[in-house]
């Protein structure tokens, strides 16, 4: 999968390099909502934790986008979002546990519309881009009382490609498929036996990279001015 996004970035900026020439059309060209299904690795939880035997099957994502039009077929898009994968377990000492990862995200991707070959008024796009992830982890326990959810940031790199179809003059619908590239940082503590202590434990902090590499699709629904 990283070789076919190593492809989309080399052929978005051969696709580019044709257009450098051309003077700039820079205009606020489309304001559109989807919905899609992003499914992450989090390689951590699903091999590691006390979530292993969990169902991680992804979430649901919301966006608000726009395009802007800067050469030709060249577009900027932004994105802005929230996503949510959800997972209940059974775990010992502190019954039915449910963990919750929510994503909020802003992104801006390059992407290059080949109008040359577009066919009944369906016309293929790809991309490149990277995004901000604003990253809150909760836990709810049914037998202990609810920690504080954990937070944190991370920056991540995605490959994309997709559809685009104008059904009207005012009106478009993009079908889309992202693959995300990229990982977050948390930190866990871990309890080890004390020979000289049996009653207090050794605490030992560790960092775990958990992995947020995963497929995205989605369908939106966007206003041409």
């Amino acid at each position: 999968m990283k070789r076919t996004i190593v492809f989309f970035i080399v052929f978005f900026f051969m696709s580019l390099n044709g257009f450098s020439q051309e003077k700039s059309q820079l205009r606020f060209n489309s304001l559109g909502l989807k919905i899609g299904w992003y499914n992450p690795s989090l390689d951590y939880w699903k091999n590691e934790s006390e979530f292993k035997n969990a169902d991680f099957n992804g979430g649901f994502c919301y966006n608000v986008f726009g395009d802007l039009s800067i050469i030709k077929n060249a577009l900027g898009k932004w994105n802005m979002g929230v996503w949510q994968s959800s997972v209940e377990d059974n775990i010992q000492g502190f019954g039915l546990t449910t963990w919750t990862l929510t994503g909020m995200t802003a992104s801006f991707d390059l992407t290059y519309q080949a109008k040359q070959i577009t066919f009944y008024r369906i016309t293929p796009y790809i991309g490149v881009g990277g995004e901000f992830i604003y990253l809150e982890q909760k836990l709810k326990f049914e037998n202990k009382e609810t920690p504080s959810p954990v937070n944190g940031s991370t920056i991540i790199a995605k490959g994309l490609a997709g559809f685009e179809f104008k059904f009207s003059e005012q009106w478009a619908m993009d079908l889309e498929f992202n693959y995300k590239i990229g990982n977050y940082k948390q930190d866990f503590k871990h309890y080890e036996a004390n020979p000289n202590d049996p009653e207090n434990p050794l605490e030992k902090e560790i960092t775990e990279k958990i992995s947020l590499n995963g497929p995205m699709i989605s369908i939106g629904l966007k206003y041409l001015f």
